[in-house]
């Protein structure tokens, strides 16, 4: 418990160095529609671990099925409706072959193997769903599509993604209306990917470890780093948070809300804050604490619901949050421990729409 406790300097310096001018905004001026919580599922698991995946109701933490049948999970993905359910498997937590990736209709719990590789399954945003193998002796990487339907796979080229291990997402961005790819290569190098036409483009040096693309795919956000403009090809901005958040963008562009692992049990530690950067006014405008028991707590992986009234949140440990964005407040948290024994891990995290008949 005490590497999560933030010293009194460390405070002051995360705070110093990434809060300032706050211009508080408390969601003002924002479209916010109401969802029910009881419309999704969290899929939980361990990033190349055992053997459990966990299907579990947000707003009770009620774990409503456990699936055993696949060893080493690396990363998980569903249709639109919740009816399929994609799961990538490896070697390890690194995540090399023997893999595969297996389709389950979450009609009947059903699955079948549908690619023979270890893979890292990826989303456009727009319902489509794509993967990157792993790494091999070349830094060449196989790059496809999925049918969300079917399952029928579709490798449409090669292309060189910086490696990272069990972070593989966080340097490869998919267009949700265009055939393009952005990734940072081995040489730390932004490029454009047309995977209809073949065609490779460089846009600049990217050395940063996270990227989040825009609904709208035209502007890259990085934190601790630029905000660019794809079109124009010009920096535009700067997020001034820690390098290793995660980030989650408004459909309408007006709100990034980012979160803060710290170190991940390492210097720094985390802030206990989700921080909401405007695009607009290129700043950061408000926060949202995440504390269990007045600590300040690790935040990691984020999804929004569909209509963008909740994120919810993980601590690649145990627990997960649930964020009322309209009211900037946490209004629910679940650590899965008995006896001070993790129960169910919360390092592989994915929010879904809760399957039919669960």
């Amino acid at each position: 418990m005490q590497k999560y406790l933030l010293t009194l300097s460390m405070f002051v310096y995360l705070f110093s160095s990434y809060s300032c001018d706050i211009l508080t905004s408390n969601g003002e001026g924002l479209i916010w529609h109401d969802e029910d919580l009881n419309d999704f599922v969290i899929y939980a698991y361990e990033i190349g671990g055992v053997d459990t995946l966990a299907v579990i109701a947000p707003l009770t933490s009620e774990v409503l099925k456990i699936i055993t049948d696949f060893e080493n999970v690396l990363s998980v993905l569903s249709n639109a409706d919740g009816t399929r359910l994609f799961v990538s498997t490896g070697k390890g937590p690194a995540g090399t072959d023997p893999g595969a990736i297996y389709m389950i209709n979450t009609l009947n719990w059903s699955h079948r193997q549908i690619y023979n590789h270890a893979t890292h399954l990826l989303s456009n945003r727009n319902g489509g769903i794509y993967f990157i193998t792993k790494i091999t002796s070349s830094p060449q990487r196989k790059f496809g599509s999925i049918n969300p339907d079917d399952g029928s796979i579709n490798e449409l080229g090669t292309i060189d993604v910086k490696w990272r291990s069990v972070y593989d997402d966080n340097a490869i961005e998919i267009h949700p209306h265009k055939p393009l790819v952005y990734a940072i290569n081995g040489e730390k190098q932004l490029y454009q990917f047309n995977y209809e036409s073949g065609t490779v483009k460089n846009i600049r040096p990217l050395p940063f470890a996270r990227m989040t693309l825009s609904w709208g795919g035209d502007t890259l956000y990085i934190p601790g780093g630029p905000v660019f403009d794809l079109v124009t090809e010009q920096t535009v901005g700067s997020i001034p948070v820690w390098h290793l958040g995660y980030l989650a963008a408004r459909r309408d562009n007006k709100e990034v809300y980012i979160t803060d692992p710290g170190g991940y049990l390492r210097n720094p530690l985390p802030s206990g804050r989700i921080q909401i950067y405007s695009p607009e006014h290129n700043r950061i405008t408000d926060e949202v604490n995440v504390l269990i028991d007045d600590i300040p707590w690790m935040t990691d992986r984020i999804y929004l619901t569909p209509k963008e009234r909740y994120a919810i949140i993980n601590d690649s440990m145990s627990s997960y949050f649930i964020i009322d964005l309209k009211r900037r407040q946490m209004i629910y948290s679940h650590r899965f421990l008995k006896n001070n024994v993790r129960t169910f891990t919360m390092e592989g995290f994915y929010v879904a729409h809760r399957p039919p008949g669960l």
